[in-house]
């Protein structure tokens, strides 16, 4: 909700400013030059990328209401991971085998709901489990790291496409609050001979369109690309985390150990303490 009540809270600012310096609100209701602007914004979007990033981009923008990369979800993380590996210890490749080929329907999978909603993240884990399971614990060190470093790579461009989508959209969307601003003189040129009081609202409604297309650009669409530039660099990092955990178990770490390592790869602000994960990593621990 934080980022919605910010964008009220800007509405608010620039229209109470307005109020309050004598404006009324009918003096920027001008429709036709919401539809320049705002068509433009659409079509450009519409003309410049593919179906593929405007669809990127509907997914992620339903990703500002709530936050993704919460303290909760990265403990389930290190759980879910833990318990992977305990399977592992105690049942062998076979059984680990069972769980991760189908997520979905494995009791353990199951209880960490945040994770298994979180299909890259899922993913993620399933696949590298699987490449530790089917030998690729046989591979250097370094090599393990590297391949594990690209995918998480091309994870974050494959995240930073709506980004660049929508900065475009800042730099081009000035140039059209200017155009619209120069439409509306030429329609103004057509009341030059009436009065003060018509030309000055013919006048008026030319410069509004100046104004939206520097507010689409700076007050909308600048904020939720830096928002969502942000939401792509947290996913590299706890991507991290989980790379930092599948190395662990390729090293042959023991439990609290491993977990310790993928825990130091957590921002601070977001990482659970050094004895509730070691708690929690007895009772998975115990429970199995």
């Amino acid at each position: 909700m934080r980022i919605p009540l910010g964008f009220l809270g800007l509405f608010a600012a620039l229209l109470g400013g307005f109020f309050i310096n004598g404006g009324h609100l009918g003096l920027l209701w001008h429709p036709g030059e919401f539809v320049i602007i705002f068509g433009s914004a659409v079509t450009i979007f519409l003309i410049s990328n593919p179906i593929e990033t405007v669809k990127q981009t509907g997914l992620s923008l339903k990703s500002l209401i709530k936050p993704l990369y919460t303290e909760e979800k990265t403990t389930q993380t290190l759980q879910l991971m833990t318990e992977l590996l305990v399977v592992l210890k105690n049942g062998g490749n076979s059984e680990l085998a069972e769980h991760i080929s189908n997520p979905l329907t494995s009791a353990v999978f199951k209880k960490y709901e945040l994770v298994l909603s979180d299909n890259d993240a899922l993913n993620f884990i399933v696949d590298n489990f699987n490449l530790l399971e089917s030998g690729g614990d046989k591979l250097e060190a370094h090599q393990l790291e590297a391949i594990l470093e690209q995918e998480i790579e091309l994870y974050h461009h494959e995240q930073m496409i709506p980004v660049k989508a929508i900065t475009a959209l800042t730099e081009v969307m000035p140039s059209f609050g200017i155009i619209a601003a120069v439409m509306g003189m030429n329609i103004t040129m057509m009341y030059i001979d009436q009065e003060p009081l018509i030309i000055g609202e013919k006048i008026g409604a030319a410069l509004y369109g100046t104004l939206l297309g520097i507010f689409f650009a700076y007050g909308i669409f600048y904020p939720i690309a830096y928002i969502l530039t942000k939401m792509a660099d947290q996913k590299r990092d706890y991507l991290t985390v989980i790379l930092s955990f599948i190395m662990s178990v390729r090293e042959k770490h023991n439990l609290f150990i491993a977990a310790e390592i993928a825990r130091k790869k957590v921002l601070p602000a977001k990482r659970i303490s050094r004895e509730d994960l070691r708690n929690k990593v007895a009772s998975i621990s115990k429970g199995q």
